[in-house]
């Protein structure tokens, strides 16, 4: 399953052209996604190549990067991987108290 939304992510950005911020955020999903299999595999469950600790040391570094890196990184580029639509909100409103003045 994870390979297919890897695919998925990879031909979404070869195909359309995302703005900077959107690749940006592709990417630490993409990283994040393939680190715990990794992990996994390194760790007491796969080639013991680590231990425990330091497999579940390597697990919770690894969210803690990508979720905040991935939230931050989206909340400070908000405006400019949503787009600037506040005129068209601004013009729904307009009608909205046109049509209560009607009332």
């Amino acid at each position: 399953f994870m390979i297919l939304i890897l695919i998925m992510l990879i031909q979404r950005l070869n195909n359309d052209s995302p703005s900077d911020a959107a690749k940006i955020l592709t990417y630490i999903t993409i990283v994040s996604t393939c680190l715990l299999p990794l992990v996994w595999l390194l760790g007491s469950e796969g080639t013991a190549a680590i231990g425990l600790t330091q497999e579940v040391a390597m697990v919770t570094f690894g969210d803690i990067v990508s979720v905040l890196g991935f939230g931050c990184y989206f909340l400070f580029n908000y405006d400019a991987l949503m787009g600037d639509d506040e005129s068209g909100e601004k013009e729904g409103l307009q009608e909205e108290g046109d049509a209560q003045q009607f009332v």
